[in-house]
């Protein structure tokens, strides 16, 4: 039995990366999925995002992986987050005792990269298990 915990934000890399965990699922495995609502300064009169937003968005992505999942049979753990998402992964898979972290890619490259931080990096730099990332 393995716990396994799926980072979802809904986007394409995280819909590969929810597909894989299916592919790699076995019968005892322990399914958590979390979804991270970014909190930053400001409201959307200052250019940042609105937290209730952001949260509503978070909460239908993880109801959209939760029936994904239920549907392949995996009755999955549902972790609402609100802050940094990178640290807010790690943290839970401390947390949860995960032996293993399932994250999409976003393929960004060269300054975006630098200028927006990769979570997938970062979750891959500091978990304390295994983590695949996918493409």
């Amino acid at each position: 039995m393995t716990k396994v915990l799926l980072a979802y934000d809904g986007s394409e890399s995280a819909r590969r990366a929810l597909d894989r965990l299916v592919e790699m699922h076995q019968a005892g495995d322990e399914v958590t999925v979390i979804s991270v609502a970014l909190l930053q300064a400001g409201g959307p009169r200052s250019g940042g995002v609105d937290p209730v937003e952001n949260v509503d968005k978070h909460r239908a992505e993880l109801k959209e992986a939760k029936e994904l999942l239920a549907a392949k049979g995996i009755q999955p753990q549902i972790v609402e987050g609100v802050g940094d998402a990178g640290d807010l992964i790690v943290k839970e898979a401390e947390k949860l005792g995960t032996g293993r972290i399932v994250v999409g890619s976003r393929g960004l490259s060269g300054p975006k990269r630098m200028l927006l931080g990769s979570v997938s990096g970062h979750v891959v730099h500091h978990a304390a298990c295994d983590v695949l990332v996918v493409h």
